[in-house]
């Protein structure tokens, strides 16, 4: 069974693929780091190509400022708001910028480092913070040409092009993504999350095998973060080895980390190989997870069950599906099992209640035309199956059963007919074939 890797992240996480999920450092240094406060206050003028001058009396006033952030930053921001002005330099906005990123108030963080830069348009560090709030807000558009004037300045570091590796991500370029999470890991080589961008580039790029080498070392360093088992497994299964992706997702569950969803691809796989009694226990804990799969997905699950004829495990999981979803109909499911225990009469009472209730439902007239036709009531059989083939989504299928039971009554030109309708919908050489045999049969009797 092959699967898409983007519909396989997007079981996984339940969300979408999004390079958003990833978490930033707001900025490399903190307010409580005395040597930061230090080289803040001291290196205003120095570099005056790329930092705007303080004045003495200037420098004073910051100084009171930054030793009250620590104890009180929200009586900082008030007394910085107060004392700043059109004509003061343009560290006090910076300041200002700073007190605001740090407590998550992106947008007047940004307002605030704009005016920093209207003052002094070469202002680097201003540059490179609006962009770090600009990338907190989710605006890649409007961070990156901040992060890439930063670097035409000079100032390219890890955290410049990780960021420029997080937008390229979310643009869908996944080489130039590649490139910056690559240069950002040779400037900072123990930051994890570029080389988990880097890894998701790697699978959006459809370079698989390079995925799963930086998630060998992401899963070394963090073993118990299921997301870099979960990746690997995508990774995996987008090379058909499912062997593998199985024993990724067997770990998460283990871990007890393992979402509805992951639980759900775990069961899908153990059923491509075969294992439906591996698969019952996975789509059994996906249902008591606290963030319950759609009701569809669940019936899909039972439906690879019941395809398989685990009968035993089909049963149970029905019992599952009816306490997690009491509110949910479940005559379909129940009819199938029915079928499967031969209970044929008894199917098609369900059956038949459910096409009075519901004449359209093209799925259960044809449970219903299979199950007459397993009795033997083939008159039955064939207007169902009739009636079905009216319905879009449902032609092709009943027009082939049709012709398949006509063939077994022995009347071929009926369902040679019923063959060459279907043909003109769809056809493959195994149809052709049949037909090509139905003609010849005839032929042969005249």
């Amino acid at each position: 069974m092959k699967y898409n890797i983007i519909t396989i992240f997007l079981i996984l996480t339940g969300g979408s693929f999004s390079a958003s999920a990833q978490t930033f450092p707001l900025m490399e240094n903190s307010w409580q780091d005395p040597a930061f406060v230090k080289r803040f206050m001291g290196s205003y003028g120095i570099h005056s190509e790329i930092e705007p001058r303080v004045s003495m009396d200037e420098r004073d006033q910051l100084s009171s400022i930054v030793s009250l952030v620590d104890k009180d930053i929200d009586g900082a921001i008030q007394k910085l708001s107060k004392i700043a002005r059109p004509e003061s330099s343009a560290v006090f906005d910076f300041l200002l910028g700073q007190m605001y990123l740090q407590t998550g108030k992106y947008q007047k963080a940004v307002f605030e480092y704009e005016i920093a830069i209207r003052k002094f348009p070469e202002f680097l560090r201003a540059y490179k913070n609006i962009g770090i709030a600009h990338i907190q807000l989710n605006q890649c558009g409007k961070a990156r040409p901040h992060i890439l004037k930063v670097m035409e300045m000079g100032g390219a570091d890890g955290l410049s092009y990780g960021f420029l590796g997080h937008c390229y991500l979310q643009d869908e370029k996944y080489a130039a993504a590649l490139k910056a999470y690559k240069m950002a890991s040779l400037f900072q080589p123990d930051y994890h999350d570029w080389k988990s961008g880097e890894a998701q580039a790697s699978l959006l790029a459809e370079k698989y095998n390079d995925a799963i080498i930086l998630l060998d070392e992401l899963i070394m360093d963090n073993p118990g973060e299921a997301k870099y088992w979960m990746m690997q497994a995508n990774a995996y299964m987008a090379l058909e080895d499912n062997v593998r992706a199985t024993a990724n997702l067997e770990v998460v569950k283990r871990m007890d980390k393992a979402t509805a969803q992951s639980l759900l691809l775990l069961g899908n796989l153990y059923m491509a190989d075969g294992m439906s009694k591996l698969a019952y226990p996975a789509f059994s804990a996906a249902l008591e997870k606290k963030e319950r799969p759609d009701f569809k997905k669940a019936r899909k699950a039972f439906d690879y069950l019941a395809a398989d004829k685990n009968w035993p495990a089909a049963t149970r999981f029905l019992a599952d599906i009816k306490k997690a979803y009491p509110e949910k109909n479940f005559q379909i499911m129940e009819a199938y099992l029915e079928i499967g225990k031969g209970n044929v009469k008894r199917a098609a009472r369900i059956l038949k209640a459910i096409v009075a209730r519901d004449p359209m439902n093209g799925k259960v007239l044809m449970l219903l035309a299979h199950n007459y036709r397993e009795q033997n009531d083939f008159e039955r059989a064939e207007f169902m199956y009739e009636r079905a083939a009216r319905l879009d989504g449902f032609t092709y299928e009943a027009l082939r059963m049709n012709a398949r039971m006509a063939v077994g009554q022995n009347r071929l030109r009926h369902g040679l007919g019923l063959l060459q309708a279907a043909a003109k919908i769809k056809s493959d050489d195994i149809l052709q074939q049949n037909i090509r045999i139905l003609k010849n049969a005839l032929k042969a009797k005249l």
